[in-house]
């Protein structure tokens, strides 16, 4: 069951809502503002739920992958998967899939953070309601 509200939107925020919309096909402005709330309510969810999650992460080959491999090692129990590309001579990047506890994908998370030759690390969660 649905129930209307009414939101105040800067009018050049709504502009380029509006542009997108069009540019894209994009359905209706309530799918997109449920859509964009379920992920930001994803992202900051402050429990210890379980999680289903991708992490991004960019990274100086020649500095970071030695260390990088390592700690994914030591988490391989909440890692599913991950895939690899090279972004440029130096930098590569990484999409780790992994499941478990948010207090364990954070520790993670934070490992990834101390590698030096890191440059961005953007996790993505996921809550499986059963």
């Amino acid at each position: 069951m649905s129930e209307k509200i009414s939101v105040s939107l800067p009018r050049d925020l709504l502009k380029e809502l509006e542009n997108f919309m069009e540019k894209n096909k994009a359905g209706d402005r309530s799918k997109i503002v449920q859509l964009a709330l379920r992920n930001f309510l994803d992202e900051n969810k402050e429990s210890d739920a379980f999680t289903y999650s991708v992490i991004s992460v960019i990274y100086d080959f020649i500095t970071a992958e030695s260390e990088f491999t390592k700690v994914q090692h030591e988490y391989a129990e909440l890692i599913m998967s991950n895939m690899h590309v090279h972004v440029s001579a130096r930098e590569c990047m990484e999409a780790i899939f992994v499941k478990g506890r948010k207090s364990e994908v954070m520790k993670l998370i934070g490992s990834i953070n101390q590698i030096k030759g890191i440059k961005k690390v953007k996790p993505t969660f996921s809550y499986v309601e059963e």
